[in-house]
C-alpha cells in the first residue's frame, strides 16, 4: 500500500512537471537548479562606451553654454568673415610680392591653400576652446563653397595640408620657416629661397590677420572646455 501510495506522489510530480512544459513554463525542478551565467556581462565591461557617452555629453554641455552666452554665432560670423576675406581678391594681392615668373595658376592656388592653413592655425591658437573652433571651421568652409565655390575646391588638396601639418609639428619660428620652404616645394619651385622666403613672409602676414580677426570677434569668457 505504501509503495503504491509513493508511485501516485510521484506520477502526480511527472505529471505538474509536464503541464508546466506544455504551457511554456519552466517546471518547478528547473527554476530552482543553478543557471549558467558565463554570458553575463558585468558593470563596466565596455568602458571606451560609458567614456564616449559622457564626452558626447560634455560636448553638448559646452555647446549648449557657449550658445547661451552668445560665442557660437561669434564663432559662425567670425568662420563666415575669413572666408569672404580669401574669397576676395587676397591671392592676387600677394602675388604683387612675388617674382614676376613665379605668378602662374599653380602658385595663385598655393597662395590660397597657405591661407586656408594659416585659418586652420590661426583659429586653432587663438579661438578659446575646441566647440567653437570647430564652429569657426564649419561656418568658414560652409561660406566659402557658398559664396565661391572654385575657391573651395582650389583649396581642396588635402596633400598639401597634410604637407604643411608635418610643418605645424615645429616649434617657434621654425614653423614659418618651414612653412615658406614647403610653399615654394608646392610651387613645383623647392630650390627657390627667395620663394621660400616670400610664402614664410605671406604665411606669417595671413597668420596675423586670423588673429585680429579673432580679437575683433570678442569671445566672452565661459566654463566650457
Amino acid at each position: 500500500m505504501f509503495y503504491f501510495f509513493l508511485l501516485s506522489v510521484v506520477l502526480a510530480v511527472l505529471f505538474l512537471g509536464f503541464c508546466r512544459q506544455a504551457s511554456g513554463k519552466a517546471p518547478l525542478m528547473l527554476l530552482s537548479m543553478p543557471k549558467d551565467d558565463s554570458d553575463i556581462k558585468i558593470a563596466g565591461d565596455r568602458p571606451a562606451a560609458a567614456l564616449s557617452n559622457q564626452e558626447d555629453t560634455s560636448a553638448n554641455d559646452d555647446y549648449f553654454i557657449e550658445k547661451e552666452n552668445g560665442n557660437i554665432e561669434r564663432a559662425k560670423l567670425l568662420g563666415f568673415n575669413l572666408a569672404r576675406i580669401l574669397s576676395k581678391d587676397i591671392a592676387d594681392e600677394c602675388m604683387s610680392n612675388i617674382e614676376p615668373d613665379s605668378e602662374d595658376a599653380r602658385t595663385k592656388t598655393q597662395v590660397l591653400l597657405l591661407f586656408a592653413f594659416a585659418i586652420d592655425r590661426g583659429l586653432n591658437t587663438h579661438v578659446p576652446n575646441s566647440t567653437l573652433i570647430n564652429t569657426a571651421h564649419t561656418s568658414f568652409f560652409n561660406t566659402l563653397q557658398e559664396i565661391s565655390p572654385d575657391v573651395y575646391d582650389q583649396i581642396s588638396d588635402t596633400g598639401a595640408y597634410s604637407l604643411y601639418m608635418l610643418c605645424a609639428r615645429r616649434e617657434g619660428a621654425g614653423v614659418c620657416r618651414s612653412v615658406g620652404e614647403s610653399f615654394a616645394k608646392l610651387c613645383g619651385k623647392e630650390e627657390d629661397s627667395a620663394l621660400s622666403s616670400t610664402g614664410e613672409m605671406i604665411f606669417s602676414i595671413f597668420l596675423n590677420m586670423v588673429k585680429v580677426e579673432v580679437a575683433k570677434t570678442g569671445f566672452v569668457s565661459s566654463t566650457a572646455a
